[in-house]
């Protein structure tokens, strides 16, 4: 996304071949006026001269300035197309953002995609995001783009040097932040060898500064406020990932915490159920052994019952007397 203010060297030539192409043919134009006045109205050698003169003068600057009226109404009108065609690149970045943040919870490929769309957008050259961990704090890049990852591990540890770069003091004020020309800006580590500009916007999550965009440019003054708004755009989009990832991980973790619970309840089932089969079993086996015991001493009662008996009945008959007495 850049802005057609100023022209590239070939844009310059062209540019320039069309100016004297014009004045050629102006100068043309007066000569032939001159030629007939000097012919036909059969004017002086001074006359014809200061006719020369004016008549030159005339066409060149009417030339130069129909030229000029003539580039700039042009110019507007493709700074104006420029202006819608980014803002149609932003609208459809956008959309691409919001079909994978539908497709997708997974919040690193939702803003390495973000990442990539914002420098394709502005047309930057490097860049990376930054998320404070919401356990330690730290800070820690989560998507980078011409970036090596031990070029970045200082940023999670606070020190002096991590205190001077323009991430962290973003995330600190909870303001974004241009600088045309970090070659005239106090110096920020974290950055590039050969970086120029840097855009960074904070990205905002429950009221707080959780991270930030940053996007970076070998070329000086490479951003301006509309890209900024749509940085601004893209940080609010990463609020709601971020917001949607964060929803998801406590989603699963109370499934997990439930599923946990549900085996324990099942474990303590299992065990009860078992505890009540041995209590009936235990219970059988005391009621056979009560059974098994009261089952024996009628035994033995009967045992010696009918050896009384016997004994009284064979006493009986000696005597004398019938059996049938004694069974009375």
């Amino acid at each position: 996304m850049r802005s057609r203010s100023e022209y590239t060297t070939s844009g310059k030539k062209e540019v320039t071949r069309l100016r004297w192409q014009a004045l050629r043919i102006a100068t043309a134009v007066s000569l032939l006026l001159v030629v007939y006045y000097a012919v036909v109205q059969r004017g002086s050698a001074g006359e014809v001269i200061f006719n020369l003169g004016l008549s030159l003068g005339i066409a060149w600057s009417v030339t130069l300035l129909g030229f000029e009226l003539i580039l700039r109404l042009y110019n507007r009108t493709v700074d104006r197309d420029e202006r819608l065609r980014e803002k149609v690149d932003e609208l459809v970045a956008l959309q691409r953002i919001s079909r994978e943040m539908n497709a997708t919870l997974d919040l690193d490929s939702i803003l390495t995609l973000m990442l990539k769309e914002a420098i394709a957008t502005t047309a930057s050259t490097h860049g990376y995001i930054v998320l404070r961990d919401m356990t330690t704090a730290n800070l820690a890049a989560v998507a980078m783009i011409g970036y090596d990852p031990s070029e970045l591990e200082g940023l999670a540890a606070p020190s002096a040097e991590a205190g001077q770069c323009i991430a962290t003091g973003v995330i600190s004020s909870g303001k974004p932040a241009i600088v045309s020309d970090i070659q005239t800006e106090k110096h920020s580590p974290y950055l590039r060898a050969g970086t120029r500009s840097v855009l960074s916007v904070p990205i905002f999550y429950e009221g707080a500064a959780a991270g930030s965009i940053n996007l970076h440019s070998a070329l000086p003054k490479a951003y301006n406020q509309v890209h900024l708004e749509f940085v601004q755009a893209l940080a609010e989009q990463a609020s709601i990932a971020i917001g949607n990832a964060q929803r998801y991980r406590e989603q699963v973790r109370l499934n997990e915490s439930l599923r946990r619970r549900a085996e324990q309840q099942q474990g303590l089932f299992e065990a009860s159920r078992s505890l009540r089969r041995i209590s009936l079993w235990r219970l059988f086996l005391r009621t056979l052994l009560t059974l098994f015991r009261k089952a024996s001493a009628l035994t033995l009662s009967c045992s010696a019952l009918s050896k009384g008996t016997l004994a009284t009945c064979g006493a009986w008959l000696r005597q004398g007397y019938p059996l049938s007495h004694s069974m009375n």
